[in-house]
């Protein structure tokens, strides 16, 4: 916004935005509680965590794309925020594989692959 004066339609339109706070309360709804039921249900377990905006799982190897899937596809669904207002959001969801959370020799996708193409990026693991 760099050289633009900030008059007061410029100040609500900055304002409108929905708040930070709103990514953590996303993240439980539509990422937490599905990925939940999904760990109970597969592995007998809960999540590991949330942290804000990620939700930590722990799966065995062979499970890792599929449980990607499950939570991409939960987490990018378009939904209408808020419901009735006629704007569609739809949460981008990155997905990062590791041994250890933090590990600096992650491998992270920005888009979900196909299958083949996943487990190949991760061939090193």
């Amino acid at each position: 916004m760099r050289h633009l004066r900030i008059d007061n339609n410029l100040y609500r339109e900055a304002y409108s935005f929905y708040l930070q706070a709103e990514a953590a309360d996303w993240t439980n709804q539509y990422l937490f509680i599905p990925m939940f039921h999904y760990m109970m249900g597969k592995y007998g377990k809960p999540v590991n965590g949330q942290i804000h905006d990620e939700v930590i799982v722990s799966v065995p190897l062979e499970d890792a794309y599929e449980a990607a899937s499950v939570m991409v596809m939960s987490a990018q669904q378009t939904r209408e925020v808020p419901k009735g207002s006629g704007n569609y959001l739809c949460v981008p969801a990155d997905v990062t594989v590791a041994r250890n959370y933090g590990d600096k020799d992650a491998v992270e996708f920005t888009k979900l692959p196909g299958k083949g193409e996943f487990y190949s990026k991760l061939k090193d693991f």
